[in-house]
Parts: structure tokens; C-alpha cells; sequence
């Protein structure tokens, strides 16, 4: 399937900074790319536990895909499945067979870890961070964790807020940056505060510049309300001049 050439590019971009955040320290793991051959091959003894229907057709996936395996001595090992998809419709035919790659990709990992930390990185068209059906289906699948953990990029129409948008994401995934790990370890005991923070987060409200100067802010919390919500506001405003 030829796909935009926009959506190309996002996906491509997602695969360079998800392989260079893996491979600069703490995580220091190194990238081993997985062949095409285990997207599409289950072996037959567990083909009926894995898709439940032996008649499935096993051809190559139709969307852009990239798998490799992220290996670490003191980490350990994590598969990593990057896929682009036009469709927000999770009823599409390229959902299903991505869903079925992503199956035949854990079923022939060798390494058990990676098997159980089997990660899909999806790419949606850009332009698609502030479409309203992007991100309900965004939220229907990072919901489930049928078959492995998934990830949805809605990038925005500009590529080059695609970067810092991307980090974003991979800030809401065991690869998180040492800044965003320290600044969640602070927010423990802020209450109510904490799940706020934590959600901003997660839906690419807050970057990780915004995120830490709140987190600093609500710790301190020796400020007069007023000033502490200018304060915050000023942390939100600060952060559009980064993009």
C-alpha cells in the first residue's frame, strides 16, 4: 500500500528518535531489527492459540511497519512493532491485519521478556492531533492491552512540531526521559494533583519543560494561590514559544 508521503515521514521520524532515546543512557539498549518474515509467519502448532482461525489470511501487512528488538543487559529485552495507519476506524481491514501481525510478531520471539514487553507504536496522519475521531480511537486502543501495550501518535499538521510532539509520546512509555521520570517521582504526594498532572501529560497537554516547572511549582506550595496560578499559567504559555 503506498501511504502518504506525510505519514511516511512521521513514522519514520518516530522510528529515529524511539531507537535513539532507547540507545542513550539510562537505557542503553541496542536496536536489532526483526525480519518481515515474523509479521507474517505463526508457527502451526500455535496458530489456532494465537488467531483462532486457521483459514486467516497471512499475507504481509497492508500498513508501513517497522519491528525491532531492543536488547539491554541490565534491562533486559523489548519488541517494539511501529506502524502507520490511514484509517481511524478500528473496523478497518488494515487494523486487523496489523493487530494479526502484531500476534505473529510475539508468537515467533524467541526471548521471553520481549515476548511478555511486546510494544505497537502506531502513526496516525498528521494533522490528526486535533481530529476528535483520532483521538477516541487513540483512547480505545492504548485502553487495551489485548495481544501487547500500545502507543498512538497523533502528530500535527506542522513536521516541525513533529519531534518534540514525538518525544512527548515516547514520555508517556518506559522510555520516559530522567527529567519526566524525577518530575513524576515528585508528584506522589500531591493528592488529587498527581492524577491531574499525570493525565495533562499523557494527552500531550503539558510538555516536559511545562511539566517539570508544575510539578516545581505545586511542591513548593508556600506561594499565595493567586501567584501560584499565575505561576502555572505562565508554565502553559511558556511552553507554546517552545513548539
Amino acid at each position: 500500500m503506498q501511504l502518504d508521503t506525510s505519514l511516511d515521514m512521521a513514522a519514520q521520524l518516530l522510528v529515529r528518535r524511539l531507537q535513539m532515546r532507547a540507545a542513550a543512557p539510562p537505557f542503553s539498549f541496542a536496536a536489532e531489527d526483526i525480519r518481515d518474515e515474523d509479521l507474517i509467519r505463526l508457527p502451526a502448532e500455535r496458530l489456532l492459540a494465537e488467531l483462532e482461525a486457521v483459514e486467516q489470511d497471512l499475507s504481509p501487512p497492508a500498513t508501513w511497519r517497522r519491528a525491532f528488538e531492543l536488547q539491554s543487559a541490565k534491562l533486559g529485552s523489548r519488541a517494539i512493532l511501529v506502524a502507520a495507519v490511514e484509517k481511524y476506524d478500528l473496523q478497518a481491514d488494515e487494523w486487523s491485519t496489523l493487530l494479526r501481525a502484531a500476534s505473529c510478531l510475539r508468537a515467533n520471539l524467541e526471548d521471553d521478556q520481549a515476548r511478555t514487553d511486546l510494544y505497537l507504536f502506531v502513526v496516525a496522519p498528521a494533522g490528526t492531533s486535533t481530529s476528535e475521531d483520532w483521538q477516541r480511537t487513540a483512547r480505545t486502543l492504548e485502553r487495551s492491552e489485548h495481544i501487547c501495550r500500545k502507543y498512538v501518535w497523533l502528530p500535527p499538521d506542522n513536521p516541525n512540531d513533529w519531534e518534540s510532539m514525538a518525544d512527548d509520546l515516547l514520555n508517556r512509555t518506559f522510555l520516559t526521559s530522567p527529567i519526566v521520570a524525577e518530575a513524576a517521582s515528585r508528584t506522589t504526594d500531591l493528592g488529587p494533583l498527581d492524577t491531574i498532572l499525570r493525565e495533562y501529560a499523557s494527552e500531550d497537554k503539558l510538555t516536559e519543560t511545562a511539566l517539570r516547572a508544575w510539578t516545581q511549582i505545586l511542591t513548593r506550595a508556600v506561594s499565595p494561590a493567586r501567584v501560584i496560578a499565575e505561576e502555572l499559567l505562565a508554565a502553559v504559555e511558556g511552553q507554546s514559544h517552545e513548539k
